[in-house]
């Protein structure tokens, strides 16, 4: 594990730690307040990246239409100063090709597929 992932676990850690801390004691609470554990996975390939962003969009079963999902920014409705998405768009030829990446995969996918995209 690289020193920069190790000083993000160490990172993601504390501030799950003191936010559930902050949290139970505010609602006077004693058990765990996240459920699952958040596994990192390293992008180790332009495909998995390809693959991960699509899983994103696609997360939302109204994906299209979900007003916190940056896809509108990808599709060029949309435009959030703060997103940088530029490398990722630079992978097509334009933003329509983006969209029709996405959307063959949820076109052609069982919902199982859809579902587990993440599986790894």
């Amino acid at each position: 594990m690289s020193d920069s992932t190790e000083a993000l676990r160490v990172l993601m850690q504390s501030t799950m730690t003191a936010y559930t801390m902050f949290y139970n004691k505010k609602y006077n609470r004693v058990e765990s307040l996240f459920q699952v554990t958040i596994k990192a996975v390293k992008v180790d390939s332009e495909s998995y990246l390809l693959h991960n962003s699509r899983y994103i969009h696609l997360n939302p079963r109204n994906h299209k239409t979900y007003f916190y999902s940056s896809y509108k920014n990808y599709l060029g409705t949309k435009s959030e100063p703060w997103l940088k998405i530029d490398k990722m768009l630079c992978l097509f030829k334009d933003t329509s090709e983006y969209e029709l990446f996405v959307a063959e995969f949820y076109d052609k996918s069982t919902e199982e597929e859809y579902y587990q995209l993440t599986d790894r």
